[in-house]
């Protein structure tokens, strides 16, 4: 008899191939915004601690959430959308701002 389970190692390693693409695509919105939103006294040794560390604990909270959400997937529709695993782009657009706004960063500006 054999069972279609997968293990939590197993299950990571497929969560990280499949939403490399959303993973990359959240860290450029990041970046982006880290860009737009600083100052011409910040100067990027200065501000580089701070970067990796926003940057690496945001794609640790988007991973576990990912995971979350695709061991709860509750909808009919498949999880990938093309070369998008779902659950990591819902993650990456749910946890993104709000570690961008924890680390003091503008999301939107005024004009």
């Amino acid at each position: 008899m054999e069972t279609n389970s997968a293990s939590l190692s197993e299950m990571l390693v497929l969560i990280l191939f499949l939403g490399a693409v959303a993973y990359i695509l959240g860290i450029v919105f990041q970046v982006l915004v880290m860009y737009f939103n600083k100052d011409k006294s910040k100067t990027f040794p200065k501000t580089f601690p701070k970067t990796t560390a926003l940057l690496i604990s945001t794609r640790i909270c988007t991973i576990a959430l990912s995971l979350l959400l695709w061991k709860f997937w509750f909808l009919r529709i498949d999880v990938m959308l093309g070369p998008i695993l779902l659950p990591a782009l819902i993650s990456e657009i749910v946890i993104s701002p709000i570690f961008l706004k924890l680390f003091g960063y503008k999301i939107l500006r005024k004009s």
